[in-house]
């Protein structure tokens, strides 16, 4: 592959409609996904349909319409507005171009003094155990008649959601790669007599592997909740807010049974998987070689000949045992990240409850902290 490409061969391909490239995006705009996200959801009461014909006319024009808009953007680095989206992971039927889908390469050698050929696996390896394909919105922006505020210059404000996604909390993927120690291969052993009568073979291997797939809870757990009123812009301060915060660890404080307060792996599931295969063929021969012959000597002494006959007989044995031995293993991590920690803020009060302490058992808040508006601690 790497003397076609110095060679200069494949550097164009035809775009006949069985081709395809992975393109970059700098609009970061990217159309599809699964579903339908709301842009605005409108109620009309129907008020002139219920005033009756003789109420006065004023009330018959009553009819009103409520909206609730909905904005899904943010500013990227240009401070340009882009879709703040993003898909926990691409469909399975579709994906070609998903980024996580990379070549890896090796090579193969039929037999000693043979051609290398290059082959390539696909990235990522348990893709059936990836999260399903769903779209998940970073920040999530609601205005209530949104349209009367801008006619009669006054509103209700609105409110902005944020929300951890995939991107701030990706799944991880390892494995373990194959060397000298995961992939042994005894030294073909050769037994052999002087006379050839006897050939044994032996090849034989042993290949280990392992995959880790870690997975999480976090893609659409909020942030912070914030409102503004009419006529706030969103670099400032919101009127009030509340605000999330998580553990970034799986050991947290729990109490057992017995009243005893120790630190424990909380939310955390795995399931292991092995795969043990062994392959061994055998094949073994005998061949079994007779020959006879004569020879006819002239004497020139007397008139004559010396007849003289002989006889063979050789056996040959091979013996040829080719084994392999594979122990393949595949972890999955499911994390559960627990709230440590919520923060409300209503005109400058702020009241703050932490937990403190987890039930072994049931993961239940058993102990909490509160700091009130006057800065009280509360328990």
């Amino acid at each position: 592959m790497k003397i076609r490409l110095l060679r200069g061969l494949a550097k164009k391909v035809l775009l006949n409609g069985n081709s395809w490239i992975r393109a970059y995006c700098p609009q970061q705009t990217k159309f599809g996904g699964t579903g339908s996200r709301v842009k605005r959801i409108s109620v009309i009461d129907n008020w002139d349909a219920m005033v009756k014909a003789n109420e006065p006319s004023a009330l018959q024009n009553e009819t009103a319409e409520y909206t609730i808009d909905y904005e899904y953007t943010i500013k990227n680095s240009k401070n340009v507005d882009i879709s703040s989206g993003v898909a926990t992971y691409e469909p399975l039927i579709g994906g070609d171009e998903n980024p996580w889908r990379q070549p890896v390469f090796y090579e193969g050698q039929i037999a000693p003094g043979g051609i290398h050929s290059m082959y390539s696996l696909e990235k990522p390896f348990g893709e059936t155990m990836f999260p399903s394909p769903s779209i998940g919105y970073s920040k999530v922006k609601v205005t209530s008649n949104k349209l009367k505020s801008q006619q009669f210059n006054t509103g209700n404000g609105f409110n902005v959601y944020q929300y951890y996604t995939a991107y701030d909390f990706p799944l991880k993927t390892e494995n373990t790669i194959l060397n000298a120690q995961t992939a042994k291969r005894d030294n073909p052993d050769w037994d052999w007599d002087i006379l050839s009568f006897f050939n044994n073979h032996h090849d034989r291997m042993s290949v280990t592997q392992g995959y880790s797939l870690t997975l999480n809870n976090m893609h659409g757990k909020p942030i912070i909740e914030e409102f503004f009123k009419y006529g706030q812009l969103e670099t400032e301060s919101p009127k009030s807010y509340t605000k999330y915060y998580y553990k970034n660890t799986t050991k947290i404080p729990v109490i057992d049974e017995s009243g005893q307060i120790v630190e424990r792996n909380m939310g955390v599931q795995a399931d292991f998987y092995m795969d043990n295969r062994y392959q061994i063929s055998k094949t073994n021969s005998t061949t079994f070689s007779p020959g006879a012959g004569m020879t006819i000597i002239p004497i020139p002494m007397i008139p004559g000949f010396l007849i003289l006959g002989y006889g063979t007989a050789f056996a040959y044995h091979n013996s040829d045992e080719k084994s392999i031995k594979m122990i393949s293993t595949n972890k999955v991590t499911n994390l559960s990240y627990v709230q440590d920690k919520t923060e409300v803020n209503n005109d400058g009060a702020t009241v703050t409850t932490e937990n403190l302490l987890w039930d072994r058992k049931t993961g239940e808040v058993v102990v909490s902290k509160l700091n009130n508006e006057f800065n009280k601690t509360l328990y």
